[in-house]
């Protein structure tokens, strides 16, 4: 059926081509599938098959369900992109190209009726159109084949305003210069709705699929509601000075009407609420209130848009009254305003031959989908689902538009979204005999969260080259058969240069260079991170020359710290060693593990320092001393008598 429209996809990772066929298929190229991204690093994102069009890029941390836009409407073929920090262990980039396709008419039937076509409505099901005109005949038409099929001429003595569905399309409401009629198609009949209840012509009509009842809005200045099942007046709303109403709508949920006359005034009201009703207040020139012909309510009924003489659409906030906005650009009387059921839209169309819609994001033009009617615009509507319009007029005829669509071009790929960590053993040049620190490094990207920078724990196997002698404890050797130790511990560290240090005596032999090798690095219970390990190595010369671009001391001490005396009165002497540079933080800790005293917070170079401090503001107790540095975190206990 030609009004509908038909779109599929596969999950959301591949979906639809371009509606042409016209261009290659949009693909992401890089990175694989298989590549792991890095957060806080440079990832080049790379695509095929955009043949030069703006597309949209965006990624995901939660299988899809929602994205995050990378860039909007990028031309290039690749991107350069720096993945935040996040916390996930998954990505997945999406590539989109959004083509608009702009409306295009689907039928056009200039001529059909004698006279000009007031109203012209399609049903929900897509498949009927009704349409009145000024010949006083209500005319059929089926969309799928273009033909009329059915039509009723009213008595000479009738003048025909408008006509809509009503419950499907088997009944018709129509406005009429001597009430409200309900044809029967089915049965044949055309029989008055409204009785002897309007004095005037009744100028516009109302149905909702959600009631029963009818409505009419009359020169008579009421607006009264029928039951459709027994005739009876249900809803009587008076204009209060009786001024001619021109049209009457149903909120789009048919908990509402809305309706505007001479007087350019607007009223919207809920039909079983005793509350008065909202008047709109604005249409006109100079202060002098003009005809609005026409009024409607968004589909969440917090909006109300109208139209008129004045040529201008007004959008206003119908829990305020308020007018939010003026929308211009009509060189002719405004006859139709609609909302898109998305909401996203409003339609405006009439005499000025021209039909326009505007974005209700920023109350703009969507300028590029402006539709010539080539004739003065009586009547225009969305379908059902907005995906075409019906616009009639003075051509006497109507005609069918596909309204405007995105068609999607897209691919994505999921990826492991991991933190870089390396581990790293510097180069160590030294002396035979020489009592070496040999630090393990991790390096990692600036800007980690400081949340991840501390870990409970982590395990590594380092394996000791014969070339050095372990020293376990400070002043012991830790013997060994095969003189290859394995260094194997497990601790918690902070993530940021020295996390761990060890004592090796460096021993004769007729090897000038042994390698020192990290044999494994793990975190337990944590796959955020991946792991990478570079070895380093022990290389014997007659003078300790140091690591290039690296300040390293190998100095012939284990970092920590020294209390001196322990117990200690109210004058602590402190001696703690470091050995490699960066901020080292002294703080005393009570029993319950609070901190109570900030000792110590500099940026030092490795070596030995000493410090005093008075502590007569500390009660008597038992007190820990902790060190943080780049070589690790030290404690000790601490006696306060």
């Amino acid at each position: 059926m030609i009004l509908k429209r038909h779109s599929f996809f596969l999950i959301i990772v591949l979906y639809s081509a371009s509606f042409t066929g016209a261009f290659s298929k949009l693909q992401l190229v890089s990175p694989a599938v298989t590549d792991t991204v890095f957060i806080g690093e440079n990832i080049l994102i790379q695509w095929e098959g955009d043949e030069g069009r703006p597309v949209n890029l965006d990624y995901s941390t939660d299988m899809g369900a929602e994205w995050i836009n990378i860039i909007q409407g990028y031309q290039g073929s690749s991107y350069s992109w720096e993945a935040p920090f996040l916390e996930s262990v998954d990505i997945r980039f999406r590539i989109t190209l959004d083509e608009l396709i702009k409306p295009y008419i689907i039928w056009d039937t200039t001529g059909c009726h004698n006279a000009e076509v007031r109203s012209a409505r399609i049903s929900d099901d897509d498949a009927l159109v009704v349409t009145s005109s000024d010949d006083d005949i209500i005319k059929i038409w089926d969309i799928n084949s273009r033909t009329l099929i059915d039509s009723y001429t009213l008595s000479m003595s009738l003048n025909l305003y408008n006509a809509r569905f009503h419950h499907g399309t088997d009944s018709i409401i129509a406005a009429t210069s001597s009430g409200l009629f309900i044809w029967d198609r089915n049965a044949g009949s055309f029989e008055l709705l409204s009785g002897s209840s309007f004095t005037d012509h009744v100028r516009s009509c109302a149905s909702s699929i959600y009631q029963d009842i009818a409505f009419g809005a009359s020169y008579d200045g009421s607006v009264k509601g029928f039951s459709t099942f027994d005739k009876s007046e249900i809803y009587n709303f008076p204009e209060p000075s009786n001024t001619e109403q021109y049209c009457v709508n149903y909120s789009p949920d048919g908990s509402a009407v809305i309706h505007s006359g001479y007087n350019g005034l607007v009223y919207f009201r809920y039909l079983d609420s005793p509350d008065p009703p909202v008047v709109l207040t604005g249409h006109g020139v100079n202060g002098q209130r003009l005809l609005v012909w026409t009024a409607c309510v968004s589909p969440d009924n917090s909006l109300a848009a109208s139209g008129g003489v004045d040529k201008t659409v007004r959008l206003w906030d119908l829990q305020t009254g308020n007018e939010i906005i003026t929308l211009g650009n009509h060189s002719g009387q405004l006859r139709s305003v609609m909302f898109h059921p998305n909401s996203q839209y409003l339609l405006s169309a009439g005499l000025g031959d021209t039909l326009r819609q505007w974005r209700m994001s920023d109350y703009s033009e969507f300028t590029d989908v402006v539709i010539d009617h080539k004739g003065q615009i009586l009547d225009a509507a969305y379908t059902l689902t907005g995906d075409s319009i019906i616009t009639a007029g003075r051509d006497n005829g109507f005609k069918i538009w596909k309204n405007f669509e995105f068609t999607n071009d897209a691919d994505s790929s999921e990826h492991q979204l991991r933190y870089r960590l390396r581990f790293k053993i510097p180069h160590i040049y030294s002396s035979v005999l020489s009592l070496e620190e040999i630090p393990m490094i991790c390096e990692r990207k600036k800007g980690y969260p400081e949340i991840l920078s501390r870990l409970p724990e982590i395990d590594f196997r380092i394996l000791i080259p014969n070339r050095l002698l372990f020293v376990d404890i400070p002043g012991k050797v830790k013997f060994s058969q095969s003189r290859n130790d394995t260094l194997i511990d497990k601790r918690a560290v902070v993530l940021n240069d020295t996390v761990y240090t060890f004592e090796g005596l460096v021993l004769q032999g007729d090897r000038t260079s042994e390698e020192i090798i990290i044999e494994s690095i793990n975190i337990p219970n944590d796959s955020i991170f991946y792991i990478e390990t570079e070895d380093g190595s022990i290389n014997i010369r007659e003078e300790c020359i140091g690591e290039s671009g690296r300040a390293v001391s190998f100095m012939s001490y284990v970092p920590g710290i020294n209390i001196r005396p322990n117990p200690v009165g109210n004058i602590l002497q402190l001696d703690f060693k470091t050995v490699a540079d960066g901020m080292v933080t002294i703080e005393l800790y009570d029993e319950r593990g609070a901190a109570v005293l900030e000792l110590f917070n500099r940026n030092l170079k490795g070596g030995i320092y000493s410090i005093t401090r008075e502590l007569d503001c500390l009660i008597s107790g038992v007190y820990n001393v902790r060190m943080v540095c780049p070589s690790g975190i030290f404690n000790q206990k601490m006696v306060k008598y």
